[in-house]
């Protein structure tokens, strides 16, 4: 329970200064700001799994199947990746991403600097992550709360100095975003440095992108359901309509975070008792997950009228819509998450692949339908309907997969 509270507070934390803040960036920042910020920001649920390829996950997976010499080989593997890999493909992100918005001729918004500053951080901050989920696994929650409360005080405080000091609206607090990151980097890095001593084989190497590549394309299709919303708005509503839907969007996401902050609490416990073997443990954690982040979403969804108004200083009270709508996507990320850390676990990664070609098919009709219909109200019950979509196909698939299995193993009996 102590360990709960310490990760729960993590992200709780930094959440609650985020929120306290909000105010002050509601005040300097112009729905065109916001637009912005909400645009490029978008990208990076499709850049960065690209960029941190996904290697977490296979660090998480490898945690418990080896021993203490062998973590300090996975952990070497990781900073070697994030390191030397992981530059290459930021560097192969930002060109196609300069790319696409030189040739989009509906798009209004300019690449430079905010396209760059969008993507920076995804390098950066993948060494905190690392740092965050040693600790994570390790149960060294106390320190895992100190870590995450400096990265708060780095990214939000520079935030706020440019954005209300120096008043340098969306290129201030994108530049925030970035400068927290590097910090983190510094104060950080110099203890993971002495991994770079330890050699890594080529054939685990192999190991982990054999692993991680279904998992890094089915993250990418992600975008189609937290980042597609906004891309398809901005090419079809005023940037003003895009800036205070990014708005409530932004609060959509506090909920995001106490989900987040949920699953990092039983994280290790599912990736632990599915390689025990103990799936029905696994259920109860689901089911425990889904019963908090509702109450949450319920008790937020009766507040929402007064929060959005204070926190954001009566300026985007035409947000709250949004907010009422996109909240209620804080549930079926929540179930769905879960289900896939569980077939991840198994290292069934090519269902979680195949259910997310399937599935971006499906939410990118679906975008176009009702946006097309709805405007920015379509968008937002897009993103909600978009989890149950995945989920749904996450369910078929495993299905089908199981009823295929035992029915050879059935065959095989018979001769």
């Amino acid at each position: 329970m102590k360990n709960m509270a310490d990760y729960f507070g993590a992200s709780l934390i930094p959440m609650i200064v985020t929120v306290l803040a909000n105010p002050v960036f509601a005040k300097f920042l112009s729905p065109k700001d916001y637009a912005i910020i909400g645009y490029y920001t978008s990208f990076n649920y499709l850049i960065s799994p690209f960029v941190i390829f996904m290697s977490l996950h296979y660090y998480q997976r490898m945690f418990f199947r080896t021993d203490e010499a062998g973590r300090d080989r996975l952990r070497a593997m990781m900073t070697k990746t994030f390191l030397y890999f992981s530059l290459i493909l930021m560097a192969m992100a930002i060109a196609v991403l300069a790319v696409y918005t030189r040739f989009n001729d509906n798009s209004d918004l300019p690449f430079l600097p905010y396209g760059i500053l969008a993507v920076l951080p995804c390098w950066f901050i993948n060494f905190y992550s690392l740092r965050c989920v040693d600790l994570k696994m390790q149960r060294q929650s106390k320190a895992y709360l100190k870590l995450n409360i400096v990265n708060m005080a780095f990214t939000t405080g520079t935030a706020l100095v440019f954005v209300a000091l120096f008043k340098m609206g969306a290129l201030g607090r994108m530049l925030g975003s970035l400068i927290g990151p590097m910090l983190m980097f510094i104060l950080v890095f110099k203890d993971q440095r002495k991994y770079l001593s330890i050699k890594v084989s080529k054939s685990d190497f192999k190991a982990m992108l054999t692993f991680c590549t279904p998992l890094v394309a089915s993250a990418m299709l992600e975008f189609f359901s937290k980042g597609y919303d906004k891309v398809c708005l901005e090419e079809t509503v005023a940037i003003e309509v895009l800036g205070i839907y990014s708005v409530g969007y932004s609060f959509a996401r506090y909920l995001n975070i106490f989900s987040n902050a949920i699953s990092d609490t039983f994280s290790p416990d599912i990736f632990k008792s599915v390689s025990e073997g103990k799936f029905g443990t696994c259920v109860k954690f689901i089911g425990l997950q889904a019963a908090v982040v509702s109450v949450i979403a319920t008790v937020f969804l009766l507040f929402s009228p007064i929060l959005v108004h204070l926190l954001t200083a009566g300026r985007y009270d035409a947000s709250l819509p949004y907010v009422k709508i996109l909240s209620l996507s804080a549930i079926s990320s929540c179930i769905f998450y879960a289900c896939s850390q569980v077939v991840e676990a198994a290292g069934m990664t090519k269902i979680t692949f195949l259910n997310k070609v399937i599935g971006s098919l499906v939410c990118i009709w679906l975008y176009s339908y009702m946006i097309g219909r709805w405007g920015a109200s379509g968008a937002a019950w897009a993103v909600v309907c978009s989890y149950l979509i995945f989920l749904s196909g996450l369910a078929i698939i495993v299905f089908i997969y199981k009823f295929s299995f035992f029915k050879g193993l059935m065959r095989k009996l018979k001769k």
